[in-house]
């Protein structure tokens, strides 16, 4: 079954160029641009990871008393700069939410990673290679805590469905169920129902928490060996203090951007799978010809009768609750249904 339903869902799924098909020679250039200031926007964390090491080398070194002051104070010049350009950017923010910004956030967070791995490298490429060796462990930790989450989800939402029906037949029917003092079964019927995400609750929160346990261990531990490693290159005089804090700075930012581009892919995937449907009526060739006003046959007299037969149907946001189920109904002309 499932991998009748992942090719199903590989058919469905159109290419990526396919979604700019009606896009013009203004629209590309839009996007084009738009490209191009993501890609900017995603380096300045990295590069604003360079003023971080500085300020911090700035108060650790030490030096007479002005000239620390003197050299804090222009970092802090630099820092206002930044404020300024974030004070504009915020105006902004209510335009990007209006506007399909998946594409910008991906070039965006892919180069804040390819410029914080660069910036890292180029400051001292031995700690950076030592603490890069570690971002799987923290990114696998991560992924499986995100996978267990999502897992509890779908099952959870289906075992609630179940009891949430049970409510709803008992609302719409609460006549009849008063009628027969059916009243203790309804709720002993419910609370049947829900113990199912009851115990799936307890045994999230028990995985979940081992989860975020074994997740924040190697966080640490990350964090622990990374100034460790740099406190020895630091002593044997391969780098220096303000180079460890910018590899340290630049490869958190990184991660930032390479988890920030794998949240952005299930995005990308509904977005190509939900415009197939849209492309496909798109792409339908017509049967009728509209330059034709009298094409076809123009019924005399019609009779409108309607007749539902062996019809099954569930909703689509409740797939897993059948609503009918081989449903014969005649409904004749004229009549009303109450």
């Amino acid at each position: 079954m499932a991998a009748q339903e992942n090719e199903r869902i590989s058919r469905s799924m159109i290419p990526h160029y396919k979604l700019f098909s009606f896009a013009d020679s203004l629209d590309y250039l839009l996007m084009f641009l738009g490209s191009i200031f993501a890609v900017g926007n995603g380096i300045c964390k990295p590069v604003l990871t360079i003023f971080f090491a500085e300020l911090i080398d700035s108060v650790g070194k030490r030096v007479a008393i002005a000239t620390e002051v003197h050299e804090v104070e222009e970092v802090s010049l630099k820092f206002l700069y930044l404020a300024l350009a974030s004070a504009v950017a915020s105006f902004f923010l209510s335009v990007r939410r209006v506007v399909g910004d998946t594409l910008a956030l991906l070039s965006q967070s892919t180069a804040t990673a390819v410029a914080g791995l660069v910036i890292a490298f180029q400051a001292n490429w031995q700690l950076a290679l030592a603490i890069l060796g570690l971002l799987p462990l923290i990114g696998i930790s991560g992924y499986a805590q995100i996978k267990s989450m999502k897992g509890f989800t779908a099952n959870a939402k289906k075992m609630s469905e179940e009891a949430n029906q049970v409510a709803n037949e008992a609302v719409g029917s609460i006549r009849t169920v008063a009628s027969f003092s059916a009243e203790k079964k309804v709720v002993k019927r419910y609370e049947e129902k829900y113990q199912g995400p009851l115990k799936a609750g307890i045994r999230h929160g028990l995985i979940s928490g081992i989860a975020f346990g074994i997740s924040s261990f190697f966080l640490y531990f990350a964090y622990a060996i990374s100034f460790y490693v740099g406190a020895l290159l630091v002593h044997h005089g391969k780098t220096t203090f303000h180079e460890v804090f910018r590899v340290f700075f630049a490869l958190t930012t990184a991660a930032i951007g390479i988890s920030q581009s794998n949240s952005l892919a299930p995005d990308a995937s509904k977005a190509r799978i939900s415009a197939a449907s849209v492309f496909e009526i798109l792409d339908q060739k017509s049967k009728l010809d509209p330059s034709k006003i009298n094409y076809g046959m123009v019924l005399k007299h019609v009779k409108g009768n309607i007749e539902f037969k062996n019809v099954s149907f569930k909703y689509p946001s409740r797939p897993e609750i059948q609503i009918f189920r081989d449903l014969s109904l005649v409904i004749p002309s004229g009549k009303v249904i109450n």
